[in-house]
């Protein structure tokens, strides 16, 4: 299994958030958050097993539909599940 640091991990989110910026017209969708992130070189079994809520969440949204606070909370949560389950380095 892949292990990122600390700053490895937001900098996929931050990929993700970019690309939703260029996009302001757009509806997320779940395949479309799991492409970016695959493209960005996040391997799809860390993906099933952490991904699952924020993208449930974000699919079918409109981007103006996101909610910052809301975002940055899922990240938040699903850093420390997967520094529990020992996918994140201490940097």
């Amino acid at each position: 299994m892949v292990k990122f640091t600390k700053e490895e991990y937001y900098s996929k989110w931050e990929a993700v958030s970019k690309k939703f910026e260029e996009t302001p017209d757009s509806t997320v969708t779940r395949d479309q958050v799991r492409g970016i992130l695959e493209e960005n070189d996040v391997p799809a079994e860390f993906i099933d097993s952490h991904f699952g809520a924020v993208m449930d969440y974000v699919d079918g949204k409109h981007v103006s539909e996101l909610d910052e606070e809301t975002m940055k909370g899922f990240v938040h949560e699903i850093f420390v599940s997967a520094k529990e389950a020992g996918l994140i380095e201490d940097s």
